[in-house]
């Protein structure tokens, strides 16, 4: 497990508490170097050992780049899907995408 900073526990549980009180997508936000990615990276840990698939969208290259390489340095398998190109990496329990698609399918060409 990673050492969460207490702000980014209390994320963890704001957005926890926002979906058992019925709302489907909450929204994480937060500024420059609160932590987000270390946040998101615990949020899909959680929910994969829940056994949930999860979804991470950034429209930047370098946030997926840089989002992928901590999911494998925190051991998660993921794929990833981009205008013209996808991969899969040691399985498919979380999601680094630019556009929809299903998490936990195998997206290799």
């Amino acid at each position: 497990m990673i050492e969460l900073r207490p702000r980014q526990a209390k994320a963890i549980a704001d957005v926890r508490a926002a979906f058992a009180s019925g709302h489907r997508a909450p929204v994480l936000v937060a500024p420059t170097g609160a932590g987000k990615t270390f946040t998101a990276i615990e949020i899909v840990r959680l929910s994969i050992s829940r056994g949930h698939s999860v979804w991470f969208l950034a429209h930047l290259r370098e946030i997926l780049d840089d989002t992928s390489a901590r999911l494998t340095a925190a051991g998660i398998g993921h794929g990833s899907i981009r205008a013209g190109r996808s991969s899969g990496r040691g399985g498919a329990d979380g999601g680094a995408a630019a556009a929809p698609a299903a998490a936990g399918a195998d997206h290799r060409r």
